[in-house]
């Protein structure tokens, strides 16, 4: 289970490390600065949530990345 949002971010990060075709984010208050471990990154890629997805994007060129902001 999940006890707070810095393990949910954590667990993002590492599911999106591991997706092989496409990741979906949909509904979700969008930052770029997002930081997914607070106290430093341990696994691979930017630990900002802007800077994370544009290397992994680059690192992974199969890989879809779609977004839904939405601010309802």
């Amino acid at each position: 289970p999940v006890v707070d949002g810095a393990d949910y971010l954590t667990l993002v990060k590492a599911a999106m490390l591991r997706a092989e075709r496409r990741i979906m984010l949909i509904g979700w208050d969008l930052d770029h600065r997002t930081t997914f471990e607070p106290g430093g990154a341990t696994m691979a890629g930017p630990n900002q949530l802007g800077s994370f997805l544009h290397w992994l994007l680059w690192d992974s060129r199969h890989l879809k990345v779609y977004l839904l902001k939405s601010n309802l």
